[in-house]
Order: structure tokens, then sequence, then C-alpha cells
């Protein structure tokens, strides 16, 4: 919410997208979630913007193993940063500024998968609440 009742512009985009597809005469169903790509993207940059969690369970290499140029010995113990990644100012440009438009196509009509994003953790310990906090 905080960050909707900063930007006016935001705010409206969002009302225009929720009136379009909704209308004010029924509940929103799950369904309608495909049909609003604005409404994901705002969602995207929350989760990027405002991690919650900033570091994630630990994780062990099974093998051997480079990664970005680094090289991980069988259980080496890993623990990403997910509030490094969410504010890579290398991958997002301007992770400092709240811009839902960053995960939609130029047309706005679809939302792009950006593989920095990871509100949930990442890999076999990914949060098992996931799919409970996406559809509610």
């Amino acid at each position: 919410m905080l960050f909707m009742t900063k930007d006016l512009q935001i705010q409206e985009k969002l009302q225009e997208e929720v009136d379009r597809i909704i209308g004010p005469h029924r509940a929103p169903s799950r369904e309608d979630r495909s049909s609003m790509p604005y409404l994901e993207a705002f969602t995207n940059e929350v989760h990027r913007k405002a991690t919650l969690v900033p570091m994630t369970v630990y994780h062990r290499a099974t093998r051997d193993t480079e990664f970005a140029g680094f090289r991980f010995k069988q259980g080496t113990v890993v623990m990403p940063n997910i509030y490094a990644a969410h504010h890579d100012k290398d991958f997002w440009g301007d992770p400092e500024v709240f811009r839902p438009e960053r995960f939609l196509d130029p047309s706005g009509t679809k939302v792009l998968t950006k593989e920095a994003l990871m509100p949930f953790s990442t890999g076999k310990r990914l949060c098992l609440g996931e799919t409970l906090a996406r559809d509610t």
C-alpha cells in the first residue's frame, strides 16, 4: 500500500486495470490475474523493492561447481543474499526507484520474467507458501 500511495500515477494505472477487467459489480477471482499484467508487475516490484527476508536458508554445493567465475568445492555452504540481488544496480539499472514497468514488455501487455527476482528464495528450498501467497 505504501508504494501505491507514494505515486498517484501507479495508483491510477492499477485502478484503471481493475475497473476494466473486474468492474464494479463482482469480486476479483484467481482467473483475473492473467488478464491484469500491470497488477502482476506491481506485485513483482513490491516483492523486489520490499524484500522481506534479505538472506535465505543455507544451501550446500552437492558437487564441485563454478558459478559467475567463482569455484565452489562440494560441501561448500552458500547463503544467497536476496536483498543484494533485488537491489543490484548492474541488473536493475535504477534499483532505488519503484517502477513496476520494469516487469512489462514495451507494449505493457506481457509480464516479463526476471531471473534476479526471487522473493520466495530459490532452488530446492524455496518457500512452500509461494503458491498460497501468490494466489491470495
